[in-house]
């Protein structure tokens, strides 16, 4: 049971909270520990600090914003639904790279999903 909820939480399904407090994530709805992360990235990506392109700092960022680096594909994943970012290889290897400038509606949506209370 411990090692599903784990693979589910990874996989960014659910929220398990000291292995007491569960709930089921809304499918837009973002993790509550890349909640931070995501929010400092959108933000970056709208005052043009990484350009189209350029590989994603996500060790500086994971670190900075308390995401362990095993969870670093749960945490862009709505980065990469929303067009801004891309998984693949590229100059600096494999990574996270910034796909775009960020649109006026990416921009609106510079603020994370709200986060849900469905208790599993």
């Amino acid at each position: 049971m411990r090692a599903a909820l784990d693979a589910l939480e990874a996989a960014g399904e659910v929220a398990v909270r000291q292995r007491v407090y569960r709930y089921r994530l809304d499918p837009g709805q973002l993790h509550p520990q890349d909640t931070e992360f995501d929010r400092a990235v959108r933000k970056a990506l709208a005052s043009r600090q990484y350009t189209p392109g350029t590989a994603l700092p996500v060790g500086l960022l994971s670190r900075r914003h308390d995401v362990p680096p095993l969870r670093i594909a749960r945490a862009c994943r709505h980065l990469i639904a929303d067009g801004l970012v891309a998984h693949r290889d590229g100059p600096a290897g494999p990574g996270y790279y910034v796909t775009t400038s960020p649109s006026p509606a990416a921009q609106a949506a510079a603020a994370p999903k709200e986060e849900g209370n469905n208790r599993v």
